[in-house]
């Protein structure tokens, strides 16, 4: 055996574990060209779709995207694929053409759920709806594709087109999905079209957000199709919207004098469109028809080809925003809210502005401008506030709802009228802040503002008499006003109501209750308080232009009510207390209240005087050296705080400021003395 059997040298050894790291590293290193053939070949594709898209929605004829085998420059096949873009679809002679678009050379393969391996294309047109076909393009020895002409367009199997991408080595995969836009019709009876294909109506639904809003358009497409569309009529639905009427000429003309001559004539006295591509590739041509909303509602615009085939788009019409206040509601098309001033009366009052807008799937989110001169006034005496409401599924007649909050935070110093407009999430930001258009369909409204009320003004004391006659200043009672003069019922004073003489004497037997209060015409309250057993009250609410009256059913030293404005608040005093005395005193005596004026003169210190009070005559004599007045007489005497002493003689006048009542005895009532019964009776001697 001899040679054959000896072993390996050193050397050899060496030389062959150098080979094998040579290789090693070879095979690492042509690895690392390709870490991973399935991101890349995912990175490419998806480019290549978005590329695609672009040049099928500006060529006029949509795009191919073309995927072949890969092969080496022999023509022997490699592992993967690879893909090109085109312009234009197949839909004639030469119509497809090269683009300077990148091609896509995948160490991935490739494989599409329904058309197989490469070589398929994939067609896309302008509107994004894609088709394809197996086996196509047809790919010579040299890698060259050449495009047959298809005349009627392959469908779109249902789910789109799945595009699986599968690394060889690692087995990973991922897919691509490519959707069908528009749902084919399924192939029917014999079509006499030179080209029966499904005519698409684009875009497949229309959403006008009012009513007599601006027009907008649809367009019909079919396939190798190039003459006339036409509607059933100018309505859609029951008036929900309307093709405009410019017959006796299309919306579009047709291409050219042949097509337009050519048979059959669109149907006479309807709506109708040529497609026309102005210049371009009449393949998928459009043919548009314009749609004006009329009314809220749903309805189909539907437009039919020569042969009978029908292609539609849904349409909605959402109703007018609506704002309602109390019995009254408004639109943009009809009438405006009004909202008077007893509803934002004083600080804090606050009015709520339902609104509500059919055929409307969206949250309404509502916001208001004031308008005209006093805007910024308005703004800042008017806080806002926006509510949700509740929102519908899909487009129906039962409304989207909000509701807008509006709030007094100041009162103006004199009467403000605040207008403004209520728009909604749709309103046109182009159009001006102050003004009511078409294009925002902002709701008018007005809310009226009073300047700030008061103070109220009513009578201030009431002094009624049980002994008329006997010595007394009145007869029935004496009226005395906030300030508290005498109601002399001159034609200046507030007091209207009441019948006086010059003394504040009421003359008729009648004490009418009265409130004036500056700015207000709403409604007066009284509450008996501390009067409810001594008086008798006839209406305890009534009008600024009326009154209640007053009766004593008692004898009291003192009580009080008091009298009110719907409206008050702590700013405008609202609100007035009326003090009562019903005469207790019995036999001769002489009442003397706030602001009658007394006087004494005395000769000579120790000596007594006769008192003398103005509106009521003599109430007997007093001892000076004893007798304490309120306030105290500095001016002829000394006053200690219980007792004031006489030093000189003279004539002192007293103004009983602090005493609510006072009985002046005469000696049928033991020694002379004052009483001030509403002070718990605290005697002066």
């Amino acid at each position: 055996m001899g040679a054959r059997e000896r072993g390996f040298t050193l050397l050899e050894a060496l030389v062959t574990v150098g080979i094998l790291a040579l290789l090693l590293v070879a095979g690492a290193w042509a690895f690392s060209l390709h870490p991973n053939a399935l991101v890349a070949a995912t990175d490419d594709v998806d480019a290549a779709l978005a590329s695609a898209r672009a040049i099928a929605a500006s060529s006029g004829n949509g795009a191919t995207i073309a995927f072949a085998p890969r092969a080496d420059a022999r023509g022997n096949p490699l592992a993967g694929f690879t893909l090109r873009i085109y312009s234009g679809r197949p839909d004639a002679p030469g119509a497809v053409r090269a683009t300077s678009a990148m091609p896509v050379i995948a160490d991935a393969s490739v494989r599409e759920r329904t058309l197989g391996a490469p070589p398929f294309s994939i067609f896309i047109d302008s509107a994004g709806n894609a088709s394809g076909a197996a086996s196509y393009p047809a790919i010579d020895a040299s890698g060259n594709a050449s495009f047959a002409t298809i005349a009627q367009e392959p469908a779109c199997p249902p789910g789109g087109f799945t595009l699986t991408l599968r690394d060889l080595q690692s087995r990973a995969s991922a897919t691509r999905t490519l959707s069908c836009r528009v749902a084919l019709s399924a192939p029917g009876a014999a079509n006499p079209s030179p080209t029966p294909n499904v005519p698409l109506a684009t875009p497949t639904a229309l959403l006008f957000h009012w009513p007599q809003g601006e027009r907008e358009q649809f367009v019909a497409t079919e396939w190798g199709y190039a003459h006339w569309f036409a509607a059933p009529g100018f309505a859609c639905g029951n008036d929900v919207a309307a093709f405009p009427d410019v017959l006796p000429s299309p919306y579009s003309p047709a291409y050219s004098p042949a097509e337009a001559a050519r048979s059959p004539l669109p149907p006479p006295a309807v709506p109708y469109s040529y497609p026309n591509a102005n210049g371009g590739s009449m393949n998928d041509a459009p043919a548009t028809f314009p749609l004006e909303p009329q009314s809220a509602g749903l309805c189909s615009a539907s437009v039919r080809d020569a042969y009978g085939q029908v292609a539609s788009t849904s349409v909605a019409v959402m109703g007018w925003l609506t704002a309602a206040y109390g019995s009254g509601q408004a639109t943009h098309a009809q009438g405006a809210i009004a909202i008077p001033a007893r509803a934002l009366a004083h600080a804090g009052s606050s009015v709520t502005i339902a609104l509500t807008k059919t055929f409307d799937a969206a949250s309404l989110a509502p916001r208001v401008a004031f308008t005209g001169s006093s805007a910024a006034a308005c703004a800042s005496d008017l806080a806002i506030a926006t509510a949700a409401g509740t929102t519908p599924a899909t487009p129906s007649p039962t409304p989207a709802t909000a509701a807008i909050a509006l709030t007094v935070t100041l009162v103006p110093p004199s009467a403000l009228d605040c207008n403004g407009i209520i728009y909604n999430h749709y309103a046109d930001p182009s159009a001006p802040s102050d003004s009511v258009s078409e294009s925002s369909e902002g709701v008018a409204f007005t809310a009226s503002l009073e300047p700030a009320t008061g103070p109220l003004s009513t009578l201030g004391r009431i002094v009624f008499w049980k002994s008329p006659g006997s010595g007394g200043a009145c007869s029935y009672a004496q009226l005395y006003l906030p300030s508290g003069s005498l109601d002399a019922n001159a034609p200046s004073h507030a007091d209207a109501y009441n019948v006086t003489d010059a003394d504040g004497c009421v003359t008729n037997q009648t004490v009418r209750i009265w409130a004036a209060e500056a700015h207000y015409t709403g409604q007066f309250s009284l509450f008996a308080g501390t009067c409810y057993s001594e008086l008798s009250f006839n209406a305890l609410n009534w009008l600024a232009s009326s009154y209640a009256t007053a009766t004593p059913t008692g004898i009291t030293p003192g009580c009080a009510f008091e009298v009110q404005s719907a409206d008050q608040t702590l700013v405008n005093g609202g609100a007035k207390t009326v003090g009562v005395v019903v005469d207790s005193c019995q036999g001769t005596s002489l009442i003397v209240a706030i602001g009658t004026g007394c006087a004494v003169t005395i000769p000579s210190a120790g000596t007594t005087g006769s008192l003398d009070c103005t509106g009521g005559g003599s109430g007997g004599s007093e001892t000076d050296t004893s007798v304490a007045w309120n306030p105290p007489l500095p001016a002829l005497g000394t006053f200690d705080g219980t007792t004031w002493t006489r030093t000189a003689p003279g004539t002192q006048t007293v103004s009983w400021i602090s005493v609510t009542e006072a009985c002046f005895f005469t000696g049928d009532h033991g020694a002379p003395g004052v009483v001030n019964t509403s002070h718990g009776g605290y005697t002066f001697n």
